[in-house]
């Protein structure tokens, strides 16, 4: 962000998304990095100013990837649930994991 913006000051905010959006305006911020997904489901897609493209930002490892976890043994789920499988995109959000671990990249600890 930073190298978008060097004029900026950040400050960590932690918490909900409520949490979040109080804070920011109780302590008079100037923003909250916040996801555009997570507003839209609240019902605040009118709360974002500026959504980030990749070009400035770099989506989150294994942004958009959606992972299912059924019984072993539940051959009809399975069978329903197959035509929405993807192979190359969970070898791909795999890679992605497993670069940030490498790294050492975390919540904490971006990379």
């Amino acid at each position: 962000l930073l190298a978008l913006r060097p004029d900026l000051e950040i400050c960590p905010i932690r918490g909900n998304v409520d949490t979040r959006l109080d804070r920011n305006e109780r302590d008079g911020l100037d923003g909250t990095i916040l996801a555009v997904s997570g507003l839209k489901r609240l019902g605040w897609a009118g709360r974002i100013c500026h959504p980030f493209s990749p070009d400035e930002m770099i989506p989150a490892c294994g942004q958009g990837a959606l992972g299912l976890q059924i019984r072993a043994d539940d051959r009809a789920v399975k069978a329903a649930l197959a035509p929405l499988e993807a192979p190359l995109a969970a070898r791909q959000a795999a890679a992605e994991r497993a670069t940030l671990a490498a790294a050492g990249g975390s919540c904490h600890l971006p990379v």
